[in-house]
């Protein structure tokens, strides 16, 4: 994969991810979760001791009527980054995206959310320096982080007994809200030697998505195994912007397994 068309592929795909987001916050803005729960009355206390800012400030950005303002420019400019993309753009969403983070007190979505981050920087930079020989290290800046945090998740899932024995994919599928998902859960408990292989190969592929950088031909199966791994964590929990914030990463690692200096 070239340059070009992996930075191209890349702000798209990242573009498409925040206006998912974006319209989704929208629509969440108006629920009764947002109302209660998540509430500017029940936000302002820990905002106002954790952040250091101004009272104004804090309540500004807590407020609902904040929350959908922000939502609105991002869904704008992420729409206008799908058609004319530029670090500026970038540098905006990732600005928009932090301030709906703290908000939420940064745990609204956890590692969809840090990885939309480390792509939008990896993008920003990409796209600022007209010089390819600078603005690569953006893509690689992406494939990097992502690699690493593969590698993470599948280090600690290794030295968890209940993980190499595969109990702990059953009780992970259980909480899921669909019922089919459940009945899945419920078949591998009843066939374990099935639920440690089926463990084994998630910690398996998380320990190895390095080596893509080695091949095109390594890059393009894990790629192949990623898109099938995050898009049944989609079907199981619903987690559709997890989805799209780390498929929007992978163009970086394909095009540094092509890379020649």
């Amino acid at each position: 994969m070239t340059f070009g068309y992996a930075l191209t592929l890349t702000g798209q795909l990242i573009s498409f991810s925040l206006v998912l987001f974006s319209v989704e916050m929208l629509n969440l803005s108006k629920s009764d979760m947002v109302r209660s729960v998540w509430s500017s009355k029940n936000l302002i206390g820990d905002l106002q001791t954790g952040l250091p800012l101004p009272r104004f400030l804090v309540s500004w950005l807590s407020s609902e009527n904040t929350l959908r303002q922000l939502s609105i420019a991002e869904l704008i400019v992420a729409v206008a980054s799908l058609l004319f993309p530029s670090g500026a753009n970038f540098i905006f969403l990732f600005v928009v995206h932090l301030l709906v983070c703290i908000r939420f007190r940064g745990t609204f979505n956890g590692g969809s959310d840090q990885m939309i981050f480390v792509v939008l920087v990896g993008t920003a930079v990409a796209f600022l320096f007209k010089d390819e020989r600078v603005a690569k290290f953006g893509l690689i800046y992406i494939a990097v982080q992502m690699s690493y945090a593969y590698f993470r998740a599948g280090s600690a899932k290794i030295t968890k007994k209940t993980w190499l024995k595969g109990q702990a994919l059953p009780s992970f599928l259980l909480s899921s809200p669909y019922p089919g998902i459940r009945s899945m859960s419920i078949w591998l408990i009843a066939h374990p030697k099935i639920a440690a292989a089926s463990s084994l190969l998630v910690i398996a592929f998380e320990l190895l998505v390095w080596t893509s950088s080695f091949s095109g031909f390594l890059a393009t199966f894990f790629f192949s195994g990623a898109v099938a791994f995050h898009f049944v964590i989609y079907r199981a929990f619903g987690l559709n912007r997890f989805f799209w914030a780390w498929l929007s990463a992978w163009p970086s690692l394909l095009y540094l397994a092509n890379y020649r200096p």
